[in-house]
This record gives C-alpha cells, structure tokens and sequence, in this order.
C-alpha cells in the first residue's frame, strides 16, 4: 500500500488527476449507497402495505409522487407543531441556593 503512494507521488499529473476521479468516484458510490441503505432503512419503519392500482394505469408514478409529499408536509406539520410547543410552553428556571 505504502509503496502505491509513493509510486502514485513521484508519478506524473495526468497519472494523478487519472487516480484522484478513480478514487472519487469510488468514495462516491460508497457515499451513495450508504445514503441509500439509510434512506431504504427509515423509509421500512413507515411504509404500509401498497394500494393496487387499476390496471392499464402502470406505474402510478402521480400516485407515488402524492403520497411521498403527503408524508413529508405530515412530518414537517409534525415538527412545526413540536418546535411551538417548545416555543409556547412556560420557562422554569432551577436556581441553586448558595
């Protein structure tokens, strides 16, 4: 590994800028995939089973579309109304006798 670098160091740009996207490249799709499994994983706790969808209509992609918007203004609405209640709620202070 270590003589790689040194190898990849003393060589010239074009072999260098030819390695840093390779490698890029490689860090990315790991990047994305992480991501995704993530994504996949925080998606399974909410989803429920699908609805059929008439045949001849296909994909049902403006279906798809309008339930993913619903669940995200339900979970925006959800977190507007936590951070009023913070907002909203009286503030009681601990003050320590000295």
């Amino acid at each position: 590994m270590f003589r790689f670098i040194e190898k990849l160091q003393n060589s010239d740009e074009d072999v260098k800028r030819r390695w840093m996207f390779i490698l890029t490249a490689i860090a990315m799709v790991i990047v994305i995939f992480v991501w995704l499994a993530y994504f996949n994983n925080l998606i399974a706790g909410f989803s429920a089973p699908p609805e059929p969808v008439a045949e001849g209509t296909g994909f049902g992609f403006w279906i798809t579309m309008k339930n993913g918007l619903a669940v995200i203004y339900d979970g925006l609405v959800g977190k507007l109304h936590w951070f009023g209640s913070i907002l909203g709620e009286p503030r009681e202070y601990i003050i320590p006798a000295q």
